[in-house]
């Protein structure tokens, strides 16, 4: 806007506040012509702060007044925002850094500068524990720079992926195998599942229906058995002792 201002010669009516007693119909006409374009570079929601203004530097000041307002108050909220930044679970460390690099930059914008020493102490205190190791050897030396951080954050992420993924195929397979095994295990001669037809037959007689093939336990007839019991409970009572 002041470039604006500047190429139409009309710079000097938000510098200066004109003596009254010099002021030309010339003059308040380029004041207008200032005031109007102050209005047209001003976002709509922002004309009511200036509808009042009866000149164009009424106007600058007060937007002045209420954009210093305002820079202030972004600049505390990227400040606190900074000094709170931590790496979020699940995140990749390229997303780690970008969001740190937005940060750095927004402060820049608000006019608040952090040298690289400030900028690698907030990166490193932003870390999980699991970059403990590689946050020491930075802190040890002295010969590291922001970029050369960076670099070695990422490759270490890399690494600790890689790792993690290792492990996670690692379990995923052992815990295959014991299903696997477990599925398949039928059981032993004893267990329920186990059927001597299946392990090669049975060659003998039942001894409750008297068909070869099967075992009293396993024959399809019960009953078959009763008539010899009771033949044999008649033949007991036809004894000697049984008619005296």
């Amino acid at each position: 806007m002041r470039m604006t201002l500047a190429r139409k010669g009309l710079l000097a009516h938000v510098q200066v506040v004109e003596d009254p007693a010099e002021i030309t119909e010339a003059w308040l006409l380029n004041d207008m012509k200032a005031l109007g374009l102050i209005a047209q570079g001003v976002a709509v929601e922002h004309h009511t702060k200036i509808q009042s203004a009866t000149s164009a530097i009424m106007a600058w000041n007060t937007l002045r007044d209420f954009y210093n307002r305002t820079t202030m108050h972004n600049r505390v909220t990227m400040t606190r925002r900074l000094h709170e930044f931590k790496m979020d679970d699940g995140v990749t460390m390229t997303k780690h850094l970008d969001n740190f690099d937005d940060l750095i930059v927004g402060l820049q914008t608000l006019g608040e500068t952090l040298d690289e020493a400030c900028q690698l102490v907030i990166l490193l205190s932003s870390l999980s524990p699991e970059y403990e190791l590689i946050c020491s050897i930075v802190e040890n030396s002295k010969d590291f720079t922001l970029i050369e951080v960076k670099e070695k954050l990422l490759k270490e992420y890399e690494r600790l992926d890689k790792k993690e993924g290792a492990e996670r195929a690692l379990k995923a397979a052992t815990d295959g195998s014991k299903y696997k095994g477990a599925k398949t295990f039928k059981g032993g001669k004893g267990s329920k599942g186990y059927s001597a037809r299946k392990h090669g037959g049975f060659k003998g007689k039942c001894f409750n229906c008297g068909q070869v093939g099967h075992m009293k336990r396993d024959c399809p007839d019960p009953n078959a058995g009763n008539d010899n019991d009771a033949r044999c409970d008649g033949a007991h009572d036809a004894s000697p002792q049984g008619l005296v």
